[in-house]
């Protein structure tokens, strides 16, 4: 066993220039799309809340439970770029 390595500082990441950095503690790099309870997680709130917030149309989702579908199971994902413009439009930092 040896001394494990000091882990890198987490840095804001900035998609495009001029554009708000998104804290590295709300994104998810290397990610194209997310489930509603990842996002509850960094948000620290309720799933219900994000099932909300995708309702309203504030966060983008896309529905993938397929055509047909009998159950009332909500099958949604969060495209990383839908998450990255809500956390934009929402900091206040």
């Amino acid at each position: 066993m040896g001394i494990l390595p000091t882990p890198a500082p987490l840095k804001p990441v900035a998609v495009k220039p001029g554009e708000v950095a998104i804290p590295a503690a709300l994104d998810f790099p290397g990610r194209f799309t997310l489930r509603p309870e990842e996002c509850a997680q960094k948000l620290n709130c309720a799933v219900d809340h994000i099932y909300d917030l995708i309702e309203e149309g504030a966060l983008g989702a896309l529905d993938i439970s397929g055509f047909g579908n009998k159950t009332a199971r909500r099958c949604l994902r969060v495209p990383i770029d839908a998450w990255r413009a809500f956390v934009r439009k929402r900091s206040t930092f």
